[in-house]
């Protein structure tokens, strides 16, 4: 089956993704990507579809072109959670770090200070980890207290408070 129309791709990408045919929606997403290299889109589900099989460096590498092509606040928080996503299974701790705080612009997003405050646990960094805390109790504190639950209940007995 041959696409011309971005939607097409679209489309077809995003029912393999949610039926879980990977593989498919991978090698479209390579299709995709090389008939529209200048769109945002092509990028993001390559990224996506890179991720769920492993290959987070080209997650990453994709989520990065989707970054430099998305115009709308929303399109770089999503392509930036993609690309953090792939730091932290590449232990790149520092970068995906980063890139979120560069997302934030001074702002707190939910979603960003949660990946915020995983990845400075990653990282061992206390201090860090505390503020964002701190910034998820201010935005939602039932959510805020509930994902500290979950990860405590995560942590090896030895480590329990």
């Amino acid at each position: 089956m041959e696409f011309s129309k971005p939607e097409s791709f679209a489309k077809q990408i995003s029912i393999y993704l949610k039926s879980q045919q990977n593989d498919k929606a991978y090698g479209l997403a390579h299709d995709f990507v090389h008939k529209f290299p200048q769109e945002l889109i092509p990028h993001v589900l390559l990224a996506e579809s890179s991720f769920r099989l492993g290959r987070h460096e080209e997650a990453k590498f994709e989520a990065k072109k989707g970054l430099r092509l998305a115009a709308t606040d929303s399109d770089i928080v999503f392509c930036t959670m993609v690309f953090s996503s792939a730091c932290f299974q590449l232990k790149d701790y520092i970068e995906g770090y980063e890139t979120l705080k560069k997302v934030t612009k001074g702002k707190f997003i939910q979603e960003v200070e949660e990946a915020l405050l995983i990845f400075s646990l990653a990282m061992m960094d206390e201090q860090k980890a505390l503020q964002h805390m701190k910034n998820l109790i201010v935005l939602n504190r039932e959510k805020a207290m509930d994902f500290m639950k979950k990860y405590a209940e995560r942590l090896p007995p030895e480590q329990h408070i």
